[in-house]
């Protein structure tokens, strides 16, 4: 297939300009989804990537398109809307893009020179994109879309339209937040953002619980819970970040957000993806905060240069931190997703492989050189380079190449757990999805011709006790001839098709990351 030069990639993330339908469509049923399914499937992504004669270069920058797949005694009814933000508003009204997006520079007036565009940026401040097509949080009845600047969307989840746009950056100090927020069982919410200055920092931001009663939005309650300084002159980027019930684990890879071209961005027309420069003879570090009193531990734990978005779970074992996350050997992968070289080639393996690292919590009384653990099948997990410094091993967990990870959150987050969902591609064939079992390596595999597959959601049944009692939703880019896109539900323990329900559309755009919000 990779021979043909036709790969399915390269028209599931070219599509440029997609119908929305506000108006809802039924689908059509063929086999049987679940009548216990009593909500809504919430997606996000980017659905339209011209606007007049400027295109958007980068499959990450596209006009957010939201999606709402509503379950009711097995008939599914899909709903999409344009996310109404400054973004898309202001693309509307002057029929050009108007906002920098993460691969696409943007400028308020296109006929101003370098001097005037000098000028207009000491005058006004840089306008931060609110096209918010990276993810969904929810809080209550709260409901937000959110992207990586400080640019928050509170939603309606039923009608898909827009209630209010939030700058945190005017409540708290960050100026970027990782588009992963984590959610304890009370519903209070952390996320990690990065304060920019002469010395920047890493804020862990905490969000409360929407209490009865009152319906100001959890964002302008938000709050720094904890502060770390950046190790280097520049900060790193982070799309994600770790939580167990004792720690925050920050990942500082060495991806840095330049300071001198980021201020300089809207005079030199510089994306945000130019301003990011990989390092590979600096190492990733991982930093350890301790939840009960926000104290750094001052073990230093690095381990190989690495780039990666998603983390998948991390935990705590035997005196260990074990961490996994879906790894790169450098950001390669930003570049691989502009649309231009996506359109001529496709996604081919795009590289990532499940890693696991093991952090051990008590380094004392050991000496340089010194074998710390060997949690991993006996083999050396972490070894103590110099004083205070650890380095960690990593290790591959099934050989099997995979992103867009998810597992079941509800019940597994921060603990010991067995399986992960996502999608996998190589050279040989496009993508499909997959359930990898993490304690053996082993792997199940969802797959059918002509057929691109988005991040598979796991959704537990209401009474299930193993960790893999439930289904797995992803919805589906169906390029054969006569062919709808839809929405595929697999029995997450056998990983073989339930049903699927058919959006009889033209199209359907490939989105990132999606939410099942039980009861709406």
């Amino acid at each position: 297939m990779a021979a043909e030069n036709e790969r399915l990639s390269r028209k599931a993330f070219a599509q440029m300009n997609i119908k929305d339908h506000p108006e809802g469509v039924q689908a059509n049923i063929k086999g049987s989804i679940p009548g216990w399914l009593k909500g809504s499937f919430l997606r996000t992504g980017p659905g339209r990537f011209e606007v007049g004669e400027s295109k958007y270069k980068h499959f990450f920058d596209g006009l957010a398109l939201l999606h709402r797949f509503t379950f009711d005694n097995g008939s599914v009814m899909y709903h999409s809307r344009y996310l109404d933000s400054n973004s898309y508003q202001a693309a509307m009204k002057e029929n050009r893009i108007v906002f920098t997006e993460f691969g696409t520079a943007g400028f308020p007036d296109p006929c101003l020179n370098i001097f005037s565009r000098a000028m207009s940026t000491f005058l006004t401040r840089l306008k931060f994109t609110d096209n918010c097509n990276v993810n969904w949080v929810r809080s209550g009845d709260q409901f937000y879309t959110i992207t990586e600047t400080p640019m928050i969307q509170k939603v309606d989840p039923v009608t898909l339209e827009k209630e209010e746009t939030i700058d945190i950056s005017k409540i708290i100090s960050v100026f970027t937040g990782t588009a992963h927020p984590h959610q304890c069982p009370d519903e209070t919410a952390y996320n990690l953002g990065v304060n920019f200055g002469a010395r920047s920092t890493y804020n862990i931001i905490k969000l409360p619980p929407q209490t009865e009663g009152n319906d100001e939005s959890i964002y302008k309650q938000a709050s720094i819970a904890l502060t770390i300084p950046t190790t280097e002159t520049y900060p790193s980027y982070s799309h994600s970040f770790f939580m167990t019930p004792n720690y925050f684990i920050l990942v500082e890879q060495p991806l840095f957000i330049n300071m001198i071209k980021l201020a300089s961005l809207a005079v030199m027309g510089y994306s945000f993806l130019d301003v990011l420069d990989f390092c590979p003879d600096k190492p990733t570090r991982f930093h350890v905060v301790r939840r009960s009193d926000s104290t750094l531990l001052e073990t230093k734990y690095v381990t190989e240069a690495q780039f990666f978005f998603h983390q998948i779970n991390a935990f705590e074992k035997e005196g260990h931190i074990v961490l996994d996350m879906c790894s790169y050997k450098d950001n390669e992968i930003m570049k691989r997703l502009y649309l231009k070289p996506l359109e001529e080639d496709g996604l081919i393996d795009a590289g990532s492989l499940c890693k696991r690292y093991y952090l051990p919590i008590d380094v004392e009384g050991f000496q340089p050189g010194d074998t710390l653990s060997t949690m991993h099948k006996n083999e050396t997990t972490a070894i103590l380079e110099a004083e205070g410094t650890v380095f960690c091993k990593p290790f591959v967990l099934g050989e099997l190449g995979m992103e867009l990870p998810r597992i079941n959150y509800e019940k597994y987050n921060g603990k010991a757990y067995q399986y992960v969902y996502g999608i996998i591609s190589s050279a040989e064939r496009d993508n499909g999805i997959a359930k990898l079992n993490v304690d053996d390596g082993t792997n199940k595999q969802w797959y059918e011709d002509g057929c691109f597959p988005s991040e598979p959601v796991f959704i537990g049944t209401p009474e299930g006790q193993d960790e893999d009692d439930g289904i797995v939703l992803s919805s589906v880019i169906n390029f054969n001839e006569g062919g709808f896109p839809f929405l595929l539900v697999l029995d997450a323990k056998t990983f073989t098709e339930i049903g699927r329900a058919e959006i009889p559309i033209e199209g359907m755009p490939y989105g990132i990351h999606g939410y099942y919000a039980e009861g709406i």
